[in-house]
């Protein structure tokens, strides 16, 4: 990547880089400009993943570097752990360390939607992975952000969702906090099929 201030100073840019013998470019038709990697990039490459030998100091000005596989096995390595918490199988610790994560977010709409998932009981039965959990998380960030820009306290937002819990006879959302979270007065009688006993 080269890092550029304007279009303008892409040619003496790349002017510089082919002077320096990295590239070699040749004009195609039209305004077409093919750039070939020459040997000498590779050596860019690897210095600058290099690492100091051991008993060196990082500020010493007689480094020297070489190459290192270990650094692109570790890299690796992480990434597949990441890939496994992010799409493998996880445990209710961690759906619990994501739940509190979004509790003690600076972001009020992501507290809200953290109050929403505890009161409905999510477990890993319903989110197998955190990919799961987070297109839960984006589908009410909307409805979530709709709430806390209206005014609406977090208090105010777990009575309704208490309320709800307790008396809805039928499947709710987050949506459906918005939609009674106006009524004053909270009761069984207004929400859809409810019978006196």
């Amino acid at each position: 990547m080269i890092k550029i201030k304007s279009p303008s100073a892409i040619t003496a840019r790349i002017k510089k880089i082919e002077g320096a013998g990295l590239i070699k470019t040749m004009k195609g038709s039209g305004y077409k400009l093919y750039v070939r990697l020459m040997p000498k990039m590779d050596s860019a490459f690897i210095y600058t993943n290099a690492s100091v030998h051991v008993g060196e100091s990082q500020r010493s000005s007689k480094r020297t570097y070489h190459s290192t596989s270990n650094h692109s096995t570790s890299n690796q390595s992480a990434r597949a752990k990441a890939n496994a918490l992010f799409l493998g199988s996880w445990d209710s610790n961690d759906l619990k360390d994501y739940i509190d994560n979004l509790s003690n977010s600076r972001a009020e709409h992501r507290r809200i939607i953290a109050q929403y998932l505890k009161t409905k009981g999510f477990s890993v039965k319903q989110f197998e992975n955190k990919k799961q959990v987070e297109a839960e998380v984006a589908r009410n960030a909307r409805v979530a952000t709709r709430l806390a820009r209206g005014g609406y306290s977090e208090d105010r937002v777990q009575e309704v969702l208490d309320f709800l819990k307790l008396h809805a006879g039928f499947k709710w959302s987050l949506e459906t906090v918005e939609k009674y979270i106006s009524e004053r007065e909270l009761d069984p009688k207004l929400l859809p099929g409810f019978r006196q006993k």
